[in-house]
């Protein structure tokens, strides 16, 4: 545009590639796609409009102010805007970019606090979390929210003379956001689905509010009774991939009867209740003289772990050694005993 000579023919143009209400999407756009995996069932409505009101109300803004200026006017700001010690921002367009920092930091805010939210309530539906947690994501927008906000800080740092400006803004903030994007996109499509998630529990939580608030002492006894026996005698705990509603179903009571008695009488979430009797098992097999030939990650798999990271952080919450810690501790305790 610039080098063909339609710049000097049609300046006004130039301003197509606006950046400043562009960023004004930022946030929305990043709040509903987490809105999106960890609520399958959600879907765009007319009302989700009003959330682009700020990025249409800076563009009229920019398309108003860029139509009234001459041509010579325009030419003298890409000639200052290139030049990183001539061009000074207006108090206007430096009110947009502090403002953008509040508007990404408050939808990035939201989103962390949507994630964070969610880990917690998977641990009460399922026993395996690492392909449901959407700890990828997480770290993600918190380091998307960094770097958009030092990217508006550097603008910021150029309208009062900071050197460099150009090259940051131009040249390194768009390679960062395309890998951004690109790293979102590909977790993103790799990323299995979540099938009970925070809307679903809070559904299920209205479908059954006489079971919640009526059941009794002794209704809880009988299936912490029931759910004890199952759990040693069935091993249900040795599959990986099970969950709150497969267990209720073995039970044959409802998901709420059944969380809420392992949150209230076992005082515990799903993920910690199952994972306790996972490792039981692994402590037998790493004390069983028989079993020394097996390793970690084969002991892990035979004990319901799907992954040697879980297993080694749930192994050392609970008994406060790794596994080759422990099973090195009882070879050494047992060896000296003997002595």
């Amino acid at each position: 545009y610039f080098f063909t000579g339609l710049f000097h023919k049609y300046p006004v143009f130039s301003f197509v590639g606006e950046i400043n209400f562009l960023l004004y999407l930022v946030g929305p756009l990043q709040y509903f796609y987490v809105i999106s995996l960890i609520t399958p069932s959600f879907r765009l409505k007319k009302i989700h409009l009003l959330h682009l009101l700020p990025a249409l109300g800076v563009a009229f803004y920019v398309l108003i102010n860029n139509m009234m200026k001459s041509s010579s006017e325009i030419e003298l700001f890409w000639e200052s805007y290139i030049n990183d010690h001539t061009y000074h921002f207006s108090f206007i367009n430096t009110c947009i970019i502090v403002i953008i920092i509040i508007h990404i930091g408050i939808y990035f805010t939201i989103a962390l606090h949507l994630l964070s939210e969610h880990k917690r309530n998977i641990k009460n539906y399922f026993s395996s979390i690492e392909h449901v947690n959407l700890s990828w994501l997480y770290y993600i927008v918190r380091f998307s929210l960094y770097i958009y906000v030092l990217i508006e800080l550097v603008q910021i740092y150029w309208i009062f003379g900071g050197a460099y400006g150009w090259i940051i803004t131009q040249r390194i903030f768009p390679v960062l956001v395309t890998v951004l994007i690109y790293a979102v996109g590909y977790k993103g499509i790799m990323q299995p689905g979540i099938f009970y998630t925070i809307q679903d529990i809070n559904k299920e939580k209205k479908e059954f509010p006489e079971i919640r608030n009526s059941i009794q002492t002794v209704k809880n006894a009988e299936i912490t009774e029931r759910l004890l026996y199952v759990m040693n005698e069935k091993k249900p705990y040795l599959d990986p991939g099970l969950t709150l509603p497969v267990l209720a179903e073995m039970l044959s009571v409802s998901r709420s009867s059944l969380s809420q008695v392992i949150n209230a009488d076992q005082n515990q979430n799903f993920f910690d209740f199952i994972n306790i009797y996972r490792i039981k098992t692994a402590r037998e097999y790493l004390e069983n003289p028989e079993k020394k030939d097996l390793n970690v990650l084969q002991i892990a798999f035979l004990s319901g772990f799907n992954s040697k990271t879980t297993f080694n952080s749930s192994f050392k919450k609970v008994t406060g050694f790794t596994p080759t810690e422990y099973r090195k501790s009882f070879v050494n305790r047992e060896n000296h005993e003997k002595l």
